[in-house]
């Protein structure tokens, strides 16, 4: 059995002193570290975990380090990370400047496959986030504040979201001022600490700070709670030629939670983009998951905050370019998602006169529907 070695060697992400220190939950000078190297062909942990690996040979080495003298809780949390993100543990042997020291290592079950490439748990399959480490220690924050909660197989199951919103900080951070005189900066937010008090398909973060008020000086310290989800593409499908528009209904969870008599709402297709597509990838993927249809193109309207005092949730709006059949009673979804999502059919005019009544109770339908009207010549022209 592993559970009798107290040395483990580690590489790539947690060389990082901050990556291992948010894995562990304390400084990485509180452990003993040695630098060291394996062979990266005794890496090909396709075998059973208790299995020995053979002794490192002098080509092709990974650099890492060997912890030592950590407590039970620092190898448990070292053990879960890793769980999540798929490794497996063998006994190895790693090289120091003067010795060979039995250890654990941790590590992919098809590292062979992996070519040159060290294996990066936190990286892969999320463009743009493995070599950056804010962002990188944004995913492992995530998930490790779930530690003792639930167990690994589960977090693991929830990663594609924690990818989803560790991308958002991405997109996030490429943002330019929007050009209407915005001239204050994140730099002048002094942060002081952050709590994560819940972790799921969403999470909430409480963040305590001070930021610059416009005569000079700073603001005492407040917290601010704020739920945090990946940005969501959204698109209102539009037929030039017939000037039509379809909207989808389906049940909603806030308003249902909310205490509102009708929690089914009309509004345009939308949903979560994943790590490692963009905005208009995932408006066309919903466009064919919710309503069957194959866009001709997308129109940018917008990209806001739909309530920036209370939520991260940031909305890439689109109108989509489509050939709408001439009805349909079209009931779509995934399965995965427990969807189940109706479209429905108006014309341009009808959709004018509900948004007059006051008929929709989802924002971006109303703003997706203003935009074409101002824009609906030139598209007709075009369409």
């Amino acid at each position: 059995m592993l559970s009798h070695l107290n040395s483990i060697f580690v590489y790539a992400d947690l060389l990082q002193s901050d990556m291992l220190a948010a894995v562990i939950q304390d400084e990485a000078s509180q452990v003993t570290q040695q630098p060291a190297s394996v062979d990266k062909d005794a890496l090909d942990c396709r075998f059973d975990t208790s299995a020995t690996v053979d002794a490192p040979a002098a080509k092709d080495r990974i650099e890492g380090i060997i912890l030592s003298d950590m407590s039970q809780d620092h190898r448990a949390r070292l053990a879960f990370f890793y769980t999540v993100f798929g490794a497996v543990s063998v006994v190895g042997k790693a090289q120091t400047a003067s010795d060979i020291i039995p250890v654990k290592i941790y590590c992919s079950p098809s590292m062979s496959g992996l070519e040159s490439h060290l294996w990066s748990p936190v990286g892969r399959d999320l463009v743009g986030v493995g070599d950056n480490l804010a962002l990188a220690l944004r995913l492992i924050n995530d998930v490790m504040a779930l530690y003792g909660q639930i167990g690994a197989a589960e977090v693991a199951a929830r990663l594609p979201r924690m990818r989803a919103r560790a991308q958002s900080a991405r997109m996030a951070q490429t943002a330019v001022a929007r050009g209407v005189g915005l001239e204050m900066t994140r730099d002048l937010v002094h942060h002081q600490v952050q709590r994560q008090p819940y972790s799921g398909f969403f999470a909430v973060e409480e963040h305590d700070v001070s930021f610059q008020k416009f005569d000079g000086t700073h603001s005492p310290v407040v917290t601010r709670a704020v739920f945090v989800s990946s940005d969501a593409a959204i698109v209102l499908p539009y037929d030039p030629v017939t000037d039509r528009v379809l909207l989808v209904e389906q049940f909603r969870a806030g308003p249902y939670i909310r205490g509102d008599r009708y929690p089914w709402c009309l509004e345009p297709i939308a949903g979560l983009i994943d790590a490692g597509e963009t905005p208009a990838q995932a408006a066309l993927r919903e466009a064919k998951e919710e309503a069957g249809l194959d866009l001709k193109g997308l129109e940018l309207i917008s990209q806001t905050y739909p309530s920036p005092g209370s939520s991260a949730e940031f909305f890439h709006l689109y109108l989509g370019l489509a050939d709408l059949p001439a009805s349909t009673d079209l009931i779509a979804g995934l399965a995965t998602e427990t969807e189940d999502i109706r479209s429905h059919i108006f014309t341009f005019s009808e959709l004018m006169d509900h948004i007059d009544l006051g008929s929709f109770s989802v924002g971006p339908t109303v703003l997706a529907g203003l935009w074409l009207a101002r824009n609906r010549d030139r598209l007709r022209a075009t369409g």
